[in-house]
């Protein structure tokens, strides 16, 4: 289950249009982007070329010269430290910009998982999850910009497009970036699942007009479809696919993202499933109360960042939402899904007890 898989022939994926080797002249699609002091897009221009990449920075790296530490590690990235600080500022800029267009943002992110052995005598272990770092929401908004300027760009030369939408009337006090598990459930709950479309529109959760995925062709394939058809209207004026012939491939297309979309979330769901199987039903976990229903209560686990549901004779009357709770689990299988609230206690009772 934990094979690397490539979409194109790996050839091609990992070496003639991989850009991880910095100075080797490889084939590209460039988007070139004017905005104004505020981040706001004022102009978009795609064309091709053959590009060299200057260096492949880390991660790490790159915070090192942003935090302006003296160490080796900075010393990697140190060329390119005024370039950083500037996409740094316009990272807040750019969020700002989505924030202000009604964005509905959720940031929540996933623990680790770090498998040790193999077979059945594999051990699985959570490293709680951490906040992004300054490094990655550069590259993430970055990402969403280009997406969202693509988007805009394919609808005002009426390209026919695979789009990405969410478009719903949400209430105002719903725009904003939410972080606790409480917050997140409800407001999930108020926003219907993304869909593709060939007609641009709006996208409540990225805060866009438009939003069409253009930035991964080598891992989604509506990407490289977005792609093909940029490429083939830059070079011949027209597009690989019409807008009727798109829209027959979009409900193929939705049907298998939605598969692939499933293993996206069952994978490191049975990893998780695996690791409280492992702890033992004995173990109290922490949670926090995010959702109820006349029969049940549902409950985010912070560490592993799963949701359970639980009856609601587990829990006393005066059980409400964002409530911290401790919980034991037990009769899990992984590879059904299953597992089950055996106990629930107030953390409040529990730290007094002892």
């Amino acid at each position: 289950p934990e094979v690397t898989l490539h979409m194109l022939p790996a050839p091609l994926s990992t070496e003639t249009y991989s850009l991880k080797n910095a100075q080797n002249r490889r084939p590209a699609l460039v988007l070139n982007l004017e905005l104004d002091r505020d981040g706001a897009l004022e102009k978009t221009n795609f064309f091709l070329a053959g590009v060299r990449i200057a260096a492949n920075l880390s991660y790490e790296a790159c915070e090192a010269v942003l935090a302006e530490e003296n160490s080796p590690l900075a010393e990697a990235a140190s060329a390119y430290q005024s370039m950083l600080k500037a996409a740094l500022v316009l990272e807040g800029k750019l969020k700002a910009q989505r924030l202000k267009n009604g964005a509905v943002i959720i940031e929540r992110n996933d623990p680790e998982i770090v498998l040790h052995g193999e077979g059945e005598g594999i051990k699985v272990e959570i490293i709680p999850a951490k906040d992004n770092t300054p490094a990655q929401n550069i590259v993430g908004e970055l990402m969403l910009l280009a997406n969202s300027a693509a988007a805009g760009w394919a609808a005002s030369k009426e390209l026919p497009f695979i789009y990405r939408t969410q478009d719903v009337a949400v209430p105002q006090d719903y725009y904003g970036v939410w972080k606790t598990a409480q917050d997140i459930a409800r407001v999930i709950k108020a926003l219907p699942q993304a869909a593709l479309s060939t007609t641009p529109r709006p996208h409540v959760g990225v805060g866009s007009p438009a939003y069409a995925t253009i930035t991964a062709p080598l891992r989604r394939y509506c990407d490289l479809m977005n792609e093909a058809q940029i490429i083939s209207f830059l070079r011949t004026g027209k597009p690989v696919y019409d807008a009727e012939q798109l829209s027959r491939l979009v409900p193929q297309l939705f049907t298998r993202l939605e598969a692939v979309t499933q293993v996206q979330r069952f994978r490191p769901r049975y990893w998780k499933l695996l690791f409280l199987k492992q702890q033992g039903d004995k173990i109290w976990h922490e949670a926090v109360l995010t959702d109820e229903t006349e029969a049940s209560m549902f409950l985010s686990l912070p560490v592993t960042q799963i949701i359970l549901r639980g009856k609601r004779s587990l829990f006393d009357a005066k059980a409400a939402v964002g409530q911290s709770w401790m919980v034991r689990v037990g009769k899990i299988n992984p590879v059904s899904n299953d597992i089950q609230i055996l106990e629930a206690r107030r953390r409040e009772e529990m730290e007094e007890a002892g």
